[in-house]
Protein backbone atom coordinates (compact mmCIF):
# COMPACT_ATOMS: atom_id res chain seq x y z
CA UNK A 1 0.00 0.00 0.00
CA UNK A 2 1.35 3.41 -0.92
CA UNK A 3 2.03 5.43 2.24
CA UNK A 4 0.29 8.61 1.09
CA UNK A 5 -2.68 6.52 -0.02
CA UNK A 6 -2.73 4.80 3.39
CA UNK A 7 -2.80 8.12 5.22
CA UNK A 8 -5.55 9.44 2.99
CA UNK A 9 -7.60 6.26 3.51
CA UNK A 10 -7.13 6.52 7.28
CA UNK A 11 -8.81 9.90 7.27
CA UNK A 12 -11.81 8.47 5.40
CA UNK A 13 -12.10 5.31 7.54
CA UNK A 14 -11.15 3.03 4.66
CA UNK A 15 -7.84 1.87 6.08
CA UNK A 16 -7.93 -1.39 8.05
CA UNK A 17 -4.25 -2.29 8.13
CA UNK A 18 -1.05 -0.34 7.67
CA UNK A 19 2.42 -1.85 7.28
CA UNK A 20 5.35 0.47 6.91
CA UNK A 21 8.45 2.10 8.35
CA UNK A 22 8.65 3.68 11.78
CA UNK A 23 8.42 7.10 10.12
CA UNK A 24 5.13 5.98 8.59
CA UNK A 25 3.45 5.37 11.91
CA UNK A 26 4.33 8.90 12.95
CA UNK A 27 2.33 10.21 10.01
CA UNK A 28 -0.49 7.75 10.66
CA UNK A 29 -0.79 8.74 14.33
CA UNK A 30 -0.81 12.37 13.25
CA UNK A 31 -3.64 11.56 10.88
CA UNK A 32 -5.59 9.58 13.48
CA UNK A 33 -5.21 12.24 16.14
CA UNK A 34 -6.69 14.88 13.85
CA UNK A 35 -9.48 12.74 12.40
CA UNK A 36 -13.07 13.34 13.50
CA UNK A 37 -14.26 10.13 11.84
CA UNK A 38 -12.06 7.40 13.30
CA UNK A 39 -13.34 6.03 16.60
CA UNK A 40 -11.88 2.52 16.85
CA UNK A 41 -8.12 2.01 16.49
CA UNK A 42 -5.65 -0.80 17.11
CA UNK A 43 -1.94 0.08 17.12
CA UNK A 44 0.47 -2.83 17.03
CA UNK A 45 4.18 -2.11 17.49
CA UNK A 46 5.86 -5.43 18.33
CA UNK A 47 9.21 -4.76 16.72
CA UNK A 48 10.12 -1.35 18.09
CA UNK A 49 10.45 -2.02 21.85
CA UNK A 50 12.42 1.08 22.77
CA UNK A 51 10.72 3.70 20.63
CA UNK A 52 7.83 4.70 22.91
CA UNK A 53 10.19 4.90 25.87
CA UNK A 54 12.04 7.75 24.15
CA UNK A 55 10.89 11.35 24.22
CA UNK A 56 9.93 11.24 20.55
CA UNK A 57 7.74 8.22 21.18
CA UNK A 58 6.17 9.78 24.28
CA UNK A 59 5.37 12.88 22.25
CA UNK A 60 3.52 10.66 19.76
CA UNK A 61 1.61 8.99 22.59
CA UNK A 62 0.64 12.37 24.01
CA UNK A 63 -0.64 13.35 20.58
CA UNK A 64 -2.63 10.12 20.30
CA UNK A 65 -4.02 10.55 23.82
CA UNK A 66 -5.41 13.96 22.85
CA UNK A 67 -7.49 12.40 20.05
CA UNK A 68 -11.26 11.88 19.88
CA UNK A 69 -11.03 8.07 19.88
CA UNK A 70 -13.68 6.05 21.67
CA UNK A 71 -11.97 2.64 21.55
CA UNK A 72 -8.23 1.99 21.50
CA UNK A 73 -6.06 -1.10 21.63
CA UNK A 74 -2.31 -0.67 22.09
CA UNK A 75 -0.26 -3.80 21.53
CA UNK A 76 3.51 -3.74 21.93
CA UNK A 77 6.11 -2.30 24.34
CA UNK A 78 5.39 1.17 25.70
CA UNK A 79 7.51 1.12 28.90
CA UNK A 80 5.68 4.15 30.29
CA UNK A 81 2.65 6.36 29.72
CA UNK A 82 2.90 10.12 29.28
CA UNK A 83 2.06 12.29 32.27
CA UNK A 84 -1.65 13.00 32.51
CA UNK A 85 -3.05 16.11 30.83
CA UNK A 86 -6.59 17.42 31.24
CA UNK A 87 -7.27 17.06 27.50
CA UNK A 88 -6.40 13.34 27.38
CA UNK A 89 -9.04 11.02 25.90
CA UNK A 90 -12.17 12.93 26.81
CA UNK A 91 -14.26 10.53 24.68
CA UNK A 92 -12.45 7.24 25.29
CA UNK A 93 -14.80 4.45 26.39
CA UNK A 94 -12.64 1.34 25.94
CA UNK A 95 -8.91 0.74 26.33
CA UNK A 96 -6.88 -2.44 26.02
CA UNK A 97 -3.15 -2.66 26.73
CA UNK A 98 -1.28 -5.76 25.62
CA UNK A 99 2.45 -6.56 25.92
CA UNK A 100 2.97 -2.93 26.98
CA UNK A 101 5.51 -3.91 29.67
CA UNK A 102 4.78 -0.78 31.66
CA UNK A 103 7.17 -0.36 34.56
CA UNK A 104 5.24 2.29 36.50
CA UNK A 105 1.73 1.87 37.88
CA UNK A 106 -0.56 3.13 35.07
CA UNK A 107 -3.61 3.52 37.32
CA UNK A 108 -2.68 7.02 38.49
CA UNK A 109 -3.00 8.20 34.88
CA UNK A 110 -5.80 6.01 33.54
CA UNK A 111 -8.11 6.51 36.54
CA UNK A 112 -8.45 10.17 35.57
CA UNK A 113 -10.00 9.44 32.17
CA UNK A 114 -13.54 10.77 32.70
CA UNK A 115 -15.57 8.42 30.49
CA UNK A 116 -13.58 5.19 30.46
CA UNK A 117 -15.96 2.24 30.88
CA UNK A 118 -13.86 -0.79 29.85
CA UNK A 119 -10.21 -1.39 30.73
CA UNK A 120 -8.22 -4.55 29.87
CA UNK A 121 -4.68 -5.30 30.98
CA UNK A 122 -3.46 -8.29 28.97
CA UNK A 123 -0.26 -10.33 28.68
CA UNK A 124 2.55 -8.44 30.38
CA UNK A 125 0.93 -5.05 29.94
CA UNK A 126 2.19 -4.13 33.42
CA UNK A 127 5.47 -5.48 34.79
CA UNK A 128 5.39 -3.75 38.19
CA UNK A 129 4.70 -5.33 41.57
CA UNK A 130 2.09 -2.92 42.96
CA UNK A 131 -1.01 -1.29 41.52
CA UNK A 132 -3.30 1.22 43.26
CA UNK A 133 -6.78 2.49 42.39
CA UNK A 134 -7.31 5.69 44.34
CA UNK A 135 -10.47 7.09 45.86
CA UNK A 136 -12.72 8.71 43.22
CA UNK A 137 -10.60 7.23 40.44
CA UNK A 138 -12.26 5.57 37.42
CA UNK A 139 -15.64 7.25 37.99
CA UNK A 140 -17.32 5.53 35.00
CA UNK A 141 -15.44 2.22 34.83
CA UNK A 142 -17.76 -0.79 34.46
CA UNK A 143 -15.45 -3.61 33.32
CA UNK A 144 -11.88 -4.42 34.41
CA UNK A 145 -9.67 -7.29 33.28
CA UNK A 146 -6.33 -8.20 34.85
CA UNK A 147 -4.84 -10.94 32.68
CA UNK A 148 -1.34 -12.44 32.75
CA UNK A 149 0.21 -9.77 34.95
CA UNK A 150 2.92 -12.10 36.18
CA UNK A 151 4.81 -9.62 38.38
CA UNK A 152 1.82 -8.12 40.18
CA UNK A 153 1.96 -8.91 43.91
CA UNK A 154 -0.22 -6.27 45.55
CA UNK A 155 -3.35 -4.53 44.29
CA UNK A 156 -4.89 -1.79 46.42
CA UNK A 157 -8.36 -0.33 45.87
CA UNK A 158 -9.15 2.64 48.09
CA UNK A 159 -12.68 3.21 49.33
CA UNK A 160 -14.50 5.23 46.66
CA UNK A 161 -12.29 3.94 43.84
CA UNK A 162 -13.98 2.32 40.82
CA UNK A 163 -17.30 3.13 42.43
CA UNK A 164 -19.38 1.96 39.44
CA UNK A 165 -17.50 -1.23 38.57
CA UNK A 166 -19.88 -4.06 37.71
CA UNK A 167 -17.63 -6.79 36.28
CA UNK A 168 -14.12 -7.88 37.31
CA UNK A 169 -11.91 -10.59 35.80
CA UNK A 170 -8.68 -11.70 37.51
CA UNK A 171 -6.82 -14.27 35.42
CA UNK A 172 -3.37 -15.85 35.66
CA UNK A 173 -1.82 -13.26 37.99
CA UNK A 174 -0.04 -15.96 39.96
CA UNK A 175 1.90 -13.66 42.30
CA UNK A 176 -1.09 -11.59 43.40
CA UNK A 177 -1.43 -12.36 47.09
CA UNK A 178 -5.04 -11.41 47.79
CA UNK A 179 -8.24 -9.66 46.76
CA UNK A 180 -8.08 -5.93 47.55
CA UNK A 181 -9.91 -4.74 50.65
CA UNK A 182 -11.63 -1.99 48.68
CA UNK A 183 -13.80 -4.39 46.68
CA UNK A 184 -16.16 -4.68 49.67
CA UNK A 185 -17.16 -1.03 49.13
CA UNK A 186 -18.12 -1.41 45.44
CA UNK A 187 -21.85 -2.06 45.69
CA UNK A 188 -22.55 -2.19 41.91
CA UNK A 189 -20.09 -5.09 41.48
CA UNK A 190 -22.26 -7.93 40.12
CA UNK A 191 -19.77 -10.34 38.61
CA UNK A 192 -16.35 -11.63 39.67
CA UNK A 193 -14.44 -14.18 37.58
CA UNK A 194 -11.22 -15.73 38.90
CA UNK A 195 -9.19 -18.05 36.66
CA UNK A 196 -5.74 -19.57 36.78
CA UNK A 197 -4.90 -18.32 40.27
CA UNK A 198 -2.84 -20.32 42.81
CA UNK A 199 -4.47 -22.30 45.61
CA UNK A 200 -3.26 -19.83 48.25
CA UNK A 201 -5.26 -17.08 46.56
CA UNK A 202 -8.33 -19.26 45.97
CA UNK A 203 -8.44 -20.54 49.54
CA UNK A 204 -8.71 -16.97 50.78
CA UNK A 205 -11.94 -16.31 48.82
CA UNK A 206 -13.71 -19.65 49.08
CA UNK A 207 -16.39 -20.86 51.45
CA UNK A 208 -15.68 -24.53 52.19
CA UNK A 209 -17.82 -26.60 54.58
CA UNK A 210 -19.03 -23.44 56.22
CA UNK A 211 -15.52 -22.13 56.74
CA UNK A 212 -14.86 -18.71 55.27
CA UNK A 213 -11.55 -17.89 53.65
CA UNK A 214 -9.75 -14.79 54.93
CA UNK A 215 -11.01 -12.68 52.00
CA UNK A 216 -14.50 -14.12 51.72
CA UNK A 217 -16.14 -11.11 53.40
CA UNK A 218 -14.58 -8.81 50.79
CA UNK A 219 -16.59 -10.40 47.98
CA UNK A 220 -19.64 -12.00 49.62
CA UNK A 221 -21.86 -9.14 48.39
CA UNK A 222 -21.17 -10.02 44.72
CA UNK A 223 -24.13 -11.98 43.23
CA UNK A 224 -22.11 -13.94 40.65
CA UNK A 225 -18.69 -15.37 41.54
CA UNK A 226 -17.07 -17.88 39.18
CA UNK A 227 -13.81 -19.56 40.05
CA UNK A 228 -11.78 -21.56 37.52
CA UNK A 229 -14.67 -22.12 35.15
CA UNK A 230 -14.05 -22.31 31.37
CA UNK A 231 -13.23 -18.80 30.10
CA UNK A 232 -16.13 -16.77 28.81
CA UNK A 233 -14.01 -13.83 27.70
CA UNK A 234 -11.77 -13.59 24.67
CA UNK A 235 -9.22 -11.11 25.97
CA UNK A 236 -8.21 -9.89 22.52
CA UNK A 237 -11.73 -8.96 21.40
CA UNK A 238 -11.82 -5.33 22.49
CA UNK A 239 -13.48 -3.63 19.56
CA UNK A 240 -14.52 -4.49 16.03
CA UNK A 241 -14.21 -3.02 13.53
CA UNK A 242 -10.96 -1.21 14.21
CA UNK A 243 -8.15 0.47 12.37
CA UNK A 244 -4.98 -1.56 12.69
CA UNK A 245 -1.62 0.18 12.53
CA UNK A 246 1.46 -2.03 12.35
CA UNK A 247 4.92 -0.50 12.60
CA UNK A 248 8.24 -2.30 12.22
CA UNK A 249 11.83 -1.72 11.25
CA UNK A 250 12.81 -2.52 7.69
CA UNK A 251 15.15 -5.48 7.28
CA UNK A 252 16.70 -3.93 4.16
Amino acid sequence: MDEKCAIKDAATEELREYRGELEGIEEIINCVSHSHKLNHVNIWTPFIPEFFGLEKGLALLRQLFRSNLQCLRLEGPLRKLPEYESNFFGNLLELQLRESRLEEDPMAILEKLPNLKTLKFCNHSFNGKEMTCHSRGFPQLRFLLLHHLHQLEKWTVEEGGMANLSCLYICDCERLAMIPQGLRFIEPLKELVIQGMPDEFLNRVRLVDGQKGEDFDKICHIPSIRIDEPPLLEASSLVLPFLMLIAFHSVM
